[in-house]
């Protein structure tokens, strides 16, 4: 560790310089040296990117794995630069040995490319009893990477895992090793560690208790292992071959996140948001559709979940609290979204919500709020003020408006 304080002048700010930017930089200006890329803008950026994506995969983040951009540019040449630069980030980082990530055919490989994947699976059955069934759709429900998949999709995922018995000790994958499946944890505790290239030293990455997954990076960009998994105590994990997690889960999210990038564009709060982030939020939405008239969420329900209206419209309701009776206080159009502000002050839906007419809304659940919306939420805070003024001017009571932290005028 180092600190260096630059002094711009005798009474000028000083800056301190963080911890390991002194060796970040350095292995960067080695590999652009090393590699000569024919664009640096487009290197520097594939670089980073999957530097910051292997260590989210050893610390257990599938989202960030998954919300990696697919490229932009589909020229050769960038595509070269990109490819070694995935390699090099990967070397730099102590997760795979150089002389693999010298050889592009193996480290560098192309990740798998929806765009360009051809209709080749082959659906994969095997057997498993109802209980099996039952206790592996309960297993899969709080997987990330499953949750663009709809119900079909979902169906052949079950179909084509296979349940693991694992004892204390079991290695589950070795780091560097090629990676053919995807792992879900039913129960067991799991934990991977990585290896220094240089030093050998070992370390924690990260703890599974009794949840979660592992594996996804080399299947998704056909790289070696970038840690090793070891089971803590005995377990049962469900794995997923590499060909049914590519067409299918894969395929689902990229699907998913071109559905959703063009109409998520369009909404003016996530204008804060930069498109990476957009991607993000795409991936993580879910689509419902609500027939005319039917609630999508009432008054004094606890809210764990943010709207977006998709198609169709939604009026907004608040129901008086001396007879009872409810007035319109909004009519929101596509674009529009709701529920947001519940899930930022923890307190009751403060207003029901309605479908006018056939309506379709990507919901976003709190937990990816509070991960992805963070650049939006003061644009939202902001916004309360106007809520509560409004209430005034419709029920003439300011003790009502201060008592509802929902707004319901969204900026359209």
């Amino acid at each position: 560790p180092w600190n260096l304080q630059i002094m711009s002048s005798p009474t000028g700010p000083s800056f301190e310089v963080p911890d390991g930017l002194q060796s970040l930089l350095q292995d960067f200006t080695v590999s652009v040296l090393r590699r000569r890329p024919a664009n640096l803008v487009h290197f520097a950026a594939a670089y980073f990117r999957r530097l910051d994506l292997v260590n989210s995969a050893v610390e257990g983040d599938a989202a960030a794995v998954l919300t990696v951009p697919a490229r932009e540019d589909s020229g050769a040449e960038t595509d070269d630069d990109l490819d070694i630069a995935a390699a090099a980030a990967a070397a730099e980082a102590g997760k795979v040995p150089p002389w693999r990530a010298n050889r592009r055919p193996s480290v560098a490989a192309p990740s798998f490319d929806p765009e360009k994947s051809e209709a080749t699976y082959q659906r994969k059955i095997l057997p498993k009893s109802d209980e099996q069934r039952r206790r592996l759709t309960e297993t899969v429900k709080h997987i990330l990477l499953f949750r663009s998949l709809d119900r079909v999709s979902l169906s052949h995922v079950i179909d084509a895992m296979q349940e693991l018995s694992v004892k204390a000790r079991d290695v589950i994958i070795e780091q560097d090793q090629e990676g053919d499946n995807f792992y879900v944890i039913e129960r067991g505790i799991f934990e991977a560690y990585v290896t220094d290239s240089v030093s050998g030293e070992r370390r924690l990455g990260v703890t599974y208790n009794h949840s979660g997954s592992f594996g996804e990076l080399a299947l998704m960009y056909y790289c070696p292992r970038a840690a090793t998994v070891i089971a803590k105590t005995d377990g049962v994990l469900w794995s997923l071959d590499l060909d049914t997690f590519q067409q299918k889960v894969l395929m689902s999210a990229f699907k998913n996140r071109k559905k959703y990038e063009a109409f998520l564009a369009a909404v003016p709060l996530l204008s804060e948001l930069t498109h990476y982030e957009r991607q993000n939020v795409a991936d993580a939405l879910k689509e419902r559709e609500y027939d005319d008239g039917e609630p999508i969420l009432f008054q004094g329900d606890p809210g764990n979940e943010m709207f977006f209206v998709e198609e169709g419209s939604v009026k907004v309701m608040r129901r008086h609290s001396d007879n009872g009776l409810e007035t319109q206080v909004n009519h929101l159009e596509k674009g529009a979204y709701f529920g947001e502000l519940s899930l930022i002050t923890k307190q009751p839906r403060a207003a029901s919500c309605y479908s006018v007419g056939r309506t379709r809304v990507c919901v976003l659940h709190v937990s990816d709020f509070e991960r992805l919306l963070g650049p939006c939420l003061e644009v939202m805070r902001r916004n309360i003020d106007s809520y509560r003024s409004q209430l005034r001017e419709i029920f003439g009571d300011a003790t009502s408006a201060a008592a509802a932290p929902l707004r319901v005028e969204a900026s359209v």
